[in-house]
């Protein structure tokens, strides 16, 4: 007695979490599909035929890659529903569904995350991968061969050809002194102050910042300097 009683109060207290199990995925699809329905452009009014909808069911679903969800028909004989998704776990209790498509293919369609209850287990599930009935069983199976979309390529940030500063010590020390102030030296004239002598230094800069190695940057505007000096090519 005691054992059975210990065995009610697990079920009871399981049915709950199951519940909200299923809840929360079923709620996570229904944002999925009115996210699909937006990307897509398609709607589930009167424009569109029954056919359509169960191709953007099925479409859906795959997309969304749950193996707890599936799509189902009322027996046999009958269409497969556009409006409905069944969650499912292992044992015949675990067969709950949504009627998440409220009037499809009128003007006034909406959608719901309201878990109806328990799918009877006459009901055929149908795969969604192949639209082919999943076999019947004493449980109700996972939908089998899920995968994900597979993912584009992950964009690469474009490279920034911009260099990192020069040691200063080391790089326009030697661009400065032996070879300005050279040229200065052969014109004849005295050696540049600063003021003089930055506009060559921002030329040489501007032009590394826009991707120019620093030696053919250098090469270039004391090529210009020469010039502005009168200094023989």
């Amino acid at each position: 007695m005691k054992r059975t009683l210990i065995a009610l109060l697990f079920l009871l207290a399981s049915v709950p979490a199951f519940a909200q199990t299923a809840q929360d995925e079923i709620g996570r699809f229904v944002d999925f599909y009115g996210a699909e329905l937006q990307r897509t452009g398609f709607l589930p009014d009167a424009g569109s035929t029954r056919e359509t909808r169960i191709e953007f069911l099925q479409a859906t679903v795959k997309r969304f890659c749950s193996p707890l969800l599936s799509m189902k028909r009322a027996d046999p004989g009958r269409p497969i529903s556009d409006e409905v998704v069944v969650f499912l776990k292992t044992g015949p209790e675990y067969r709950v569904f949504a009627d998440f498509l409220i009037s499809g293919g009128s003007s006034g369609w909406k959608l719901s995350k309201h878990l109806e209850g328990k799918l009877p287990i006459a009901q055929p599930l149908v795969n969604p991968l192949t639209l082919g009935q999943l076999q019947e069983a004493s449980f109700a199976p996972t939908v089998p061969g899920c995968q994900p979309p597979t993912p584009g390529p992950t964009p690469v940030p474009p490279t920034s050809p911009v260099q990192p500063y020069p040691d200063e010590n080391a790089w326009w020390g030697g661009y400065y002194e032996p070879e300005v102030a050279k040229l200065y030296f052969e014109a004849g004239l005295p050696f540049p102050d600063n003021s003089a002598a930055f506009r060559w230094f921002t030329r040489v800069a501007y032009d590394i910042r826009d991707g120019m190695t620093k030696e053919a940057a250098a090469a270039k505007h004391l090529k210009d300097l020469r010039k502005a000096l009168g200094l023989p090519q």
